[in-house]
């Protein structure tokens, strides 16, 4: 299976943030993930195991004053 293009990227938080929901980009090519939105950019890769693909990205802030949808965070990891 080959997910490799440009997509959309759609996320939400149950934590309680200013932002609980967000949108943005990632490119996907080969096993590497780049992305981003407004006020964030996430690198990363991925592993496809069958049907379930796992990405593992760093987010860190390109733009401050706004704020991710975990909270106050300048800098995290996601899995």
């Amino acid at each position: 299976m080959s997910i490799q293009g440009m997509w959309t990227a759609r996320f939400s938080s149950n934590v309680g943030s200013q932002f609980p929901s967000g949108a943005g980009v990632a490119v996907i090519t080969n096993s590497h993930i780049y992305g981003g939105d407004s006020f964030m950019y996430y690198i990363g890769g991925h592993e496809i195991n069958g049907k379930t693909i796992v990405a593992n990205l760093s987010v860190d802030v390109h733009m401050f004053g706004g704020q991710s949808i975990i909270g106050s965070y300048n800098k995290f990891d996601v899995k």
